[in-house]
C-alpha cells in the first residue's frame, strides 16, 4: 500500500513538472524579461504568405482605446475585428487580423494600417509591456512596408469616440520621445 501511494505521488509531481516545463510562457513576462521576444513577434504579425499582394500602404493609423470600455467594446477591438489591421494587446502580444493577412485597405485610398491598441480595465497609463508591444510591431511595419517611403510624417493618432484627447497627447508624446515620425493632428 505504502508503495502504491510513493508511486502515485512521484507520478503526479512527475507530471505536474512535466507541464509547467511544457507551458506557453506568459507574454507579459516574456515581452519584459527578453528583449527580442516583442521583435520576432512583431516580424512574425507583419510577414504574410508568398500568394498576397501587398498593397501600397502610406501610413499608420493608431488608434486610441476608449477610456471607459464598455461591454461592446471588447468585440470591437477583439483581433479578428474586421476595422483593423492589427490589435496590441495589454500583455503586448501582437494580433494580425484578417484585413492584414489579405491585405484589405479599411480606409479606401489613403491606405493606412490601422492598429488597435486594446482598452484598458481602467483609465490609468497603458502596461509597460503593451508600449512594448506597440513599438515593436510600429518599428517593423515602418522597416517591411512601403511606409517610409512617401513624404511626410507616417504615424497618425487617431481617437474613439469616447477615448480622451489626454490619452492622444500622451502617445503623440511617447511616439516623439521614442523617435517615430508622429503627425502632430
Amino acid at each position: 500500500m505504502f508503495r502504491a501511494l510513493a508511486c502515485l505521488v512521484f507520478a503526479m509531481t512527475a507530471c505536474g513538472a512535466l507541464l509547467t516545463w511544457m507551458a506557453p510562457p506568459d507574454p507579459a513576462t516574456v515581452t519584459l524579461e527578453d528583449p527580442a521576444y516583442p521583435l520576432r513577434q512583431a516580424e512574425q504579425a507583419v510577414s504574410l504568405n508568398d500568394d498576397v499582394a501587398v498593397l501600397d500602404w502610406r501610413e499608420i493609423e493608431l488608434v486610441v482605446p476608449p477610456d471607459a470600455p464598455t461591454p461592446g467594446a471588447t468585440v470591437l477591438f477583439a483581433p479578428g475585428a474586421p476595422d483593423c489591421h492589427f490589435v496590441v494587446s495589454q500583455a503586448g502580444v501582437i494580433h494580425a487580423a484578417r484585413a492584414w493577412k489579405r491585405q484589405v485597405s479599411l480606409r479606401g485610398s489613403s491606405a493606412p494600417v490601422v492598429v488597435v491598441l486594446s482598452p484598458a480595465a481602467d483609465v490609468g497609463d497603458m502596461p509597460i509591456a503593451q508600449w512594448i508591444g506597440l513599438r515593436a510591431l510600429l518599428c517593423e511595419l515602418l522597416d517591411r512596408t512601403t511606409i517610409a517611403r512617401h513624404a511626410g510624417p507616417h504615424i497618425r493618432v487617431a481617437r474613439t469616440a469616447n477615448s480622451s484627447s489626454r490619452r492622444a497627447m500622451a502617445l503623440r508624446q511617447w511616439l516623439r520621445h521614442e523617435g517615430l515620425p508622429v503627425q502632430e493632428r
